[in-house]
């Protein structure tokens, strides 16, 4: 079993790592882009919130998970905000 998380910066290191799941760490305006490219290529996401910051970009992310089967765990860390005061 395989324990840890491994920071990388290629997108070849994470390929060929082949993880479980990636988690996603990008500015606000990338993060659907950055999540669809990583589900389109067969892997779960993990990402912070907001998970897309226009209804299109949600709705694109809607529509890879219903259509695609793409998974996809958004969460917030901050104290006060709905699943943020469980860290």
């Amino acid at each position: 079993m395989r324990t840890g998380a491994k920071a990388v910066l290629r997108a070849e290191e994470i390929v060929e790592e082949a993880p479980d799941f990636v988690i996603i760490a990008v500015d606000k305006g990338n993060i659907a882009d950055e999540a669809m490219n990583w589900a389109g290529r067969g892997f779960p996401v993990a990402m912070e919130t907001p998970a897309g910051n226009t209804a299109e970009k949600l709705l694109e992310l809607w529509e890879l998970q219903e259509k695609h089967g793409a998974k996809f765990l958004c969460q917030s860390q901050c104290p006060g905000t709905p699943g943020g005061d469980d860290f």
